[in-house]
Formats: structure tokens, C-alpha cells, sequence
């Protein structure tokens, strides 16, 4: 499996920003309409910071503020962990390791976020890669790969 191929490869565009000075139910109802857990915050078109689901769970809901009284750059995680869209998939992956975070925002040279890249993300490149380098061979289920399956 190849670890050496440039984030811009794997990052989709399914990505989604919002301001700094929104509210918090702006950001709640961004999220449960797109398909992302998490949205990059952003000010003057540069990354400040990351508001997530959980953000929102324990920041505003635990708390029982009123999401249209607090501002996403009140809850957001800062600072944005990031990596140029011309980093490799390994220096990414590290990059998570060391900081133990589970997202990273893509920029560009100039700085402009290109995008988010997750565990999972990477988690399925190297499934897919995986199985691409193999020479060919015949399906093994889980039981031949030594995997448990649903925990009971």
C-alpha cells in the first residue's frame, strides 16, 4: 500500500465551511443537512478553527445553552490542525498520530482550505490500495482474515 500519494488525491469536495460569527444552530443545522461530520470555520477565507457534532453535543446541548446565543468561534477546537494538499497521505497519518486528532483541514499554497481529511479517509484509501497491490487472489472472508465482525 502506497502512503506516498498527495492528500489532493483522496479529499473529496463534500466538505463545508462556516463562519467564525455564526451561531452555533447555524452550524447544527449546516451539519444535518450535508452528509460531514464536522465544518471548517473560517474567516477571511483562511481556517481558524473546527466545530464538530460533538462540539455542538457537549458545548451547547450538555450545557443547555440556546444554540442561537452562542457563536461557533465560542465552541470550535482551535488550534486548526492542517496540511497542505501537497503533503503525502503518510505525513498526514502521522500528523494525526502525533496530535491524536481525527480530522486535518487541507489548504492550498496560498492558504485557502481544499478541503478535510479524516481516519476514515484514510482508513479507506489503504483498503482500496491494498487490495490493488495484491497479486490476484481469491476473496477471503472474514473468518480467513482472522477478523471478529460485529461485537455481541
Amino acid at each position: 500500500m502506497s502512503l506516498d500519494v498527495n492528500v489532493r488525491e483522496i479529499i473529496g469536495s463534500d466538505f463545508q465551511t462556516i463562519e467564525a460569527g455564526s451561531s452555533a444552530a447555524d452550524a447544527a443545522s449546516l451539519i444535518s443537512q450535508k452528509p460531514v461530520g464536522c465544518l471548517v470555520v473560517v474567516e477571511n477565507d483562511h481556517a481558524v478553527g473546527i466545530v464538530t457534532e460533538q462540539d455542538i453535543v457537549t458545548e451547547v446541548t450538555a450545557n443547555k445553552v440556546d444554540p442561537s446565543k452562542i457563536y461557533v468561534r465560542d465552541i470550535m477546537s482551535t488550534p486548526v490542525m492542517a496540511v497542505r494538499n501537497d503533503n503525502t497521505l503518510k505525513e498526514a497519518a502521522e500528523m494525526m498520530a502525533t496530535y491524536k486528532v481525527h480530522r486535518l483541514v487541507v489548504v492550498e499554497g496560498n492558504g485557502a482550505v481544499a478541503g478535510v481529511i479524516t481516519t476514515e479517509d484514510l482508513a479507506s484509501w489503504i483498503s482500496k490500495d491494498g487490495a490493488k497491490s495484491q497479486e490476484v487472489s481469491r476473496p477471503r472472508g472474514p473468518e480467513e482474515m482472522g477478523a471478529m465482525g460485529p461485537y455481541q
